[in-house]
């Protein structure tokens, strides 16, 4: 079953980081860890600025991440544990994130978490009411 938690043992981020081919990661910010069963297979970096949450990295291990289903769970994860704040969301451009509700700003990308849309694949959108 996947899960996902916030971990902060830095050993343990390390094996994560290294299952996914990120070598000499930094471990500091915000840790959210894909799980399968017991086992972290993808590792979400954020760190907090003044402007809101920067979605830093997202890794998943290769084996895990050939199906695209495991990535799309993971990132829609995050963004519903994020959409329970009042926070900006940002992260690096990329057109693939414009149906979540992202807008280009600066040299980011953007949206209140609150206003996160989660596209379904018969072609609805949803939002979280908070």
């Amino acid at each position: 079953m996947l899960t996902v938690n916030y971990v902060d043992d830095d050993d343990e981020l390390m094996r994560i980081y290294d299952r996914a081919g990120v070598t000499g990661a930094n471990t500091s910010g915000i840790n959210a860890v894909l799980f399968d069963d017991d086992e972290g297979v993808g590792v979400c970096k954020m760190v907090l600025r003044d402007e809101g949450i920067l979605i830093v990295s997202f890794d998943v291990a290769k084996d895990k991440a050939e199906d695209p289903s495991v990535s799309d769970f993971f990132f829609r994860t995050i963004l519903f544990k994020l959409s329970m704040s009042e926070v900006n969301i940002l992260i690096a451009p990329d057109d693939r994130l414009e149906k979540f509700g992202f807008k280009k700003q600066g040299d980011l990308m953007v949206v209140a978490a609150r206003d996160v849309v989660f596209p379904s694949s018969c072609g609805e959108n949803h939002q979280i009411d908070n």
